[in-house]
């Protein structure tokens, strides 16, 4: 699709407008986007930039936040139809496959002793606290609930990952 700047940038300041926040795309991650293989799903690209926002920890997107390729035969790949339906669980292990494989693997090689598990499971935990937090309308008592977490840990959880 040759208008992926414009719709990243109306998917960007769409959600700008709702986080009163400046979100961007940095150069590398917009050229990561244009080299995919899109069906022409709009809706697609609107799903990979919520996800980049997510898993990114402040406004802007690099391309590690990028989570759009499946690698075969060294080609990047659209995610087929029918795996757009697919068992959610599954769909969450093969992200994290992607983002171990195209983020973390420099990381893993060169974390401390004992560092790795910390760090996945911190990034982890960010994204999906934000998820709850935001599917339950920015409700921290229920979101703390259904978390099965104390009001006060969730605050700073919220803090510590710059959820607003």
């Amino acid at each position: 699709m040759e208008d992926i700047p414009s719709l990243v940038e109306h998917f960007l300041s769409m959600r700008s407008m709702d986080n009163s926040v400046k979100y961007r795309i940095s150069d590398e991650a917009l050229d990561k986007l244009q080299k995919y293989e899109w069906p022409g799903n709009v809706r697609e690209l609107k799903n990979v930039i919520e996800s980049a926002l997510a898993i990114s920890r402040d406004s802007t997107i690099f391309p590690e936040h990028v989570l759009v390729s499946r690698v075969n035969q060294g080609k990047l790949m659209a995610v087929k139809e029918e795996e757009q339906d697919a068992d959610p669980w599954k769909i969450l292990e093969n992200s994290l496959e992607t983002i171990v494989h195209e983020s973390l693997d420099d990381e893993i090689i060169e974390a401390e002793e004992g560092e790795v598990y910390a760090l996945v499971m911190d990034r982890i935990e960010g994204v999906f606290i934000k998820k709850v937090y935001d599917k339950l309308g920015k409700n921290q008592l229920k979101t703390a609930k259904v978390l099965g977490i104390n009001r006060n840990t969730l605050r700073s959880k919220l803090e510590k990952y710059n959820i607003t």
